[in-house]
C-alpha cells in the first residue's frame, strides 16, 4: 500500500508540471472525420496514426515524427504539420 501511495503522489507531482490537453470528444470527432475520409479515398490507416494526426490537428500542434510516409496523407489533404517541414 505505501509503495503506490509514493507512485500516486509521484504521479500528481508529474501531470502537475505538463501541460494536458482538454476536450477528449473534439479530439474523437476529428478522429471519425479523419477516418472516415482516409476510408472513403482508398487510405485506410491504422488506428493510433489516426488517433496521433486527430490529436494534432485538434489542438493545432505540429506533429514530431521520424515515419514521415504514415502522416503524409493527413499532411497532404487535412493540413497536419510536420516538424522540420516547415
Amino acid at each position: 500500500m505505501f509503495a503506490g501511495v509514493v507512485v500516486c503522489a509521484e504521479s500528481r507531482i508529474i501531470c502537475a508540471r505538463r501541460h494536458v490537453t482538454t476536450g477528449p470528444e473534439a479530439a474523437a470527432a476529428t478522429w471519425g472525420k479523419l477516418s472516415a475520409a482516409a476510408t472513403r479515398a482508398g487510405q485506410p490507416c491504422p488506428v493510433n496514426d489516426v488517433w496521433i494526426a486527430a490529436c494534432c490537428l485538434t489542438h493545432d500542434l505540429p506533429l514530431a515524427t521520424l515515419n514521415l510516409k504514415d502522416y503524409m496523407y493527413f499532411r497532404d489533404h487535412h493540413g497536419l504539420r510536420i516538424l522540420g517541414e516547415e
